[in-house]
């Protein structure tokens, strides 16, 4: 109910009286009266203290919004005037009381089309606002999330919501985010909630205990604010607001929720879209790194742990204030990470499987063909071979050769024997080449082909269209095989010139690929790892401070990377 005196200002009021008065021609005064209480009286006679009063003439005035009011007339004669002149001052009277009422009702009117003009402003300020918030992200959480804060700061005045989404088919639904003292996250199985999306219309509940739908989910509950939130085909969820007192509601709080409920339906149906081609992406590129992988069983899951532990390593990095205040890595970035993690091998596409899975210095097919050099070598000469053979099979199969197995290769190097006039050495020069490598069992030709991965990884990658903030990941790929000291490959950087995620990836690859069973060595345990990592970077290789802050958070780190593997997202809390 507007009160009376916005409709009517006293000074304005006073005005319209005073000509009433002087249309009566007589000393008299004229009062207005509301429900029997008077409001302003004008006239040099005694004022009426009631409209029904002995002697008082009155009609009466439609005051609007049921109040009863009546203009109220005392002539200062009393009842000594004449039936003629009570008869005239009534016909003032009602004359006046039907232009008072006309003047009501025209301004009431004004004040409702002004009302119902600054409800529509502040409901499309609401919706720009609400569509700026809403489409900030195509996070599916984030436009939950302000949607929620949304209703909270709103004029709805309810203390505790929720956001319940639906599944694929709109029958079964999940709490997605909310706020209030009390829980509210039983309406998921409400028949409510139900009913609610499937009839797709809103509706007040301002009687809960009464509702025979009610089973009490939320027991200090009293009123409930129910909304579909649906988009088009597609039917998200719906949106709760509650309040422990009844009648808390009203159809205005109904529409206001309603245009959130709309703007936000389409945004929920963008992060779905977003998060299904997201989705998609995660999956093929999955494939392409599995795909990798597969090239070498030992190898098997290794980008997948690299982008898992990179993620989580960036995670730590970004909320770690001490040693790294001025790291930041922003959600995209992290993504960023994580993909350049799946895919930093993905040149190894182009390295000879016999390269690339080569577990001896020579082939055992091609042993065997000097083991059949000197047996021959043995009729002919009448020498023993079954010594050499042997150290030369341990010397194959060595990481680290003994010197006195490199010293055979040396003898028998300088060897040859002549069968029927033929000629043949006991080993190749490209054979003596492979057994007598200081490390390892890959060749100069051979180890260039391995180093040649992340350019090609690099040359792949340009074929996926990237979008803007994920800028930087064929750099990361690239360099991630980078040292500080210029050591690395392929592009020889030194220091700053390296990517800080190349140089996260760099400590990361290492800690996965030793930690790791390989059909060249057996897998090294976590503090051989961290001392290999150490000693790296005390030779200036890898970034002693990124490594720091990698040993001393890696429980952590572990735990956040198997939080991102189950979850398959890196955006973890």
């Amino acid at each position: 109910m507007i009160p009376l005196k916005k409709l009517l200002k006293p000074k304005l009021l006073r005005t319209f009286l005073a000509k009433a008065l002087e249309m009566l021609n007589d000393e008299c005064s004229v009062s207005l009266f509301c429900d029997g209480e008077q409001l302003i009286a004008v006239g040099s006679a005694p004022h009426p203290t009631a409209p029904d009063a002995p002697g008082v003439i009155h009609a009466p005035v439609r005051l609007g919004d049921g109040r009863r009011g009546a203009l109220a007339v005392m002539p200062r004669r009393g009842e000594d005037i004449s039936q003629g002149q009570r008869e005239s001052i009534r016909k003032i009277l009602e004359f006046s009381a039907f232009a008072l009422q006309g003047f009501i009702e025209l301004d009431s009117a004004r004040r409702s089309i002004a009302d119902e003009t600054l409800s529509k402003y502040r409901e499309l300020a609401m919706q720009h606002r609400a569509i700026v918030e809403f489409n900030n992200s195509l996070r599916l959480r984030d436009v939950t999330r302000a949607l929620v804060k949304e209703c909270q700061v709103g004029a709805i005045p309810a203390e505790m919501g929720i956001v319940l989404l639906a599944d694929e088919a709109g029958e079964a639904f999940r709490p997605a985010d909310s706020f209030g003292d009390i829980s509210l996250d039983a309406l998921q199985d409400s028949p409510l909630t139900a009913e609610t999306a499937k009839k797709n219309r809103g509706e007040i509940l301002n009687d809960l205990p009464n509702d025979a739908r009610w089973r009490g989910e939320a027991p200090a509950v009293r009123s409930l604010l129910l909304q579909p939130i649906a988009a088009p085909n597609l039917k998200v969820g719906v949106i709760a607001l509650a309040s422990t007192k009844p009648n808390a509601f009203d159809s205005v709080h109904l529409k206001h929720l309603s245009t959130l409920a709309s703007v936000a339906g389409i945004a929920m149906s963008n992060a779905f879209n977003f998060e299904g081609v997201k989705d998609l992406m995660d999956a093929l590129l999955q494939a392409l790194a599995e795909a990798i992988d597969a090239r070498d069983p030992f190898t098997a899951g290794h980008s997948r742990r690299v982008a898992y532990l990179c993620s989580a390593f960036a995670i730590v990095l970004d909320r770690d204030q001490n040693g790294h205040k001025d790291v930041r890595f922003s959600p995209e970035q992290i993504g960023e990470l994580y993909y350049a993690g799946i895919l930093h091998d993905v040149g190894k596409i182009g390295i000879r499987e016999e390269v690339l899975t080569k577990e001896t210095r020579l082939p055992t097919r091609l042993l065997e063909i000097i083991r059949a050099r000197l047996e021959l070598y043995a009729v002919v000469t009448n020498e023993p071979w079954e010594h050499a053979f042997s150290r030369l099979e341990v010397l194959n199969r060595s990481m680290h050769p003994d010197p006195e197995d490199l010293e055979v290769v040396r003898e028998l190097s300088g060897r040859t024997c002549c069968i029927q006039g033929k000629r043949f050495a006991l080993l190749k020069p490209d054979e003596q080449k492979s057994l007598m490598l200081g490390y390892g069992n890959l060749t100069p030709d051979e180890r260039r082909e391995i180093e040649r991965h992340p350019a090609e990884s690099h040359r792949i990658l340009q074929h996926i269209p990237f979008k803007e903030n994920y800028r930087d990941l064929r750099t990361i790929v690239r360099q991630h095989h980078e040292r500080l000291d210029g050591s690395g490959y392929p592009d020889g950087l030194k220091g700053d010139d390296i990517l800080i995620q190349s140089r996260m990836m760099a400590i990361v690859d290492i800690y996965d690929a030793v930690t790791q069973d390989r059909h060249y060595k057996p897998a090294f345990s976590r503090e051989d790892a961290i001392s290999i990592l150490n000693k790296e970077a005390s030779q200036g290789k890898l970034d002693a401070g990124l490594l720091s802050t990698f040993v001393n958070n890696l429980d952590h780190i572990e735990h956040l990377s198997r939080i991102i593997e189950k979850d398959r997202r890196w955006d973890v809390d």
